[in-house]
């Protein structure tokens, strides 16, 4: 299981990227914040594709990002994806049985914008 965000509690460093092995209970750290003072202020949505990477929408700050990222897990590796057509606060992410994923958000204030966005991950 893969655990993301980091709470980023008193400026401290931490990962951002964790896995848990339920059978040992044990987490392990994968990815660590380049700035510790950063923080996530909305937690970042994962989905894992088809070919066993994780696309990851959602990045530390409190602005809405356009950034995403995959993450695979065999090589351990975080490598840019493609960037959001606006910048959006993740809300959920699912693999759809055609293929694509379906991303959805919303901005930073829904009183004064409202909107949801949708993307598609192809």
């Amino acid at each position: 299981m893969l655990l993301l965000g980091n709470p980023g509690q008193s400026g401290l460093p931490g990962p951002w990227l964790m896995r848990l092995d339920a059978a040992t209970d044990t987490l392990t750290a994968l990815q660590e914040l380049a700035d510790p003072k950063m923080a996530f202020n909305h937690t970042p949505v994962g989905v894992v594709l088809a070919d066993g990477r994780v696309w990851i929408v959602g990045e530390p700050g409190s602005d809405p990002g356009i950034a995403t990222h995959f993450y695979d897990p065999t090589s351990d590796a975080l490598t840019p994806g493609p960037s959001l057509s606006r910048p959006t606060f993740p809300v959920a992410a699912v693999l759809l049985d055609t293929g694509p994923v379906l991303l959805l958000g919303g901005s930073e204030n829904p009183y004064v914008d409202p909107s949801l966005a949708a993307f598609l991950l192809e």
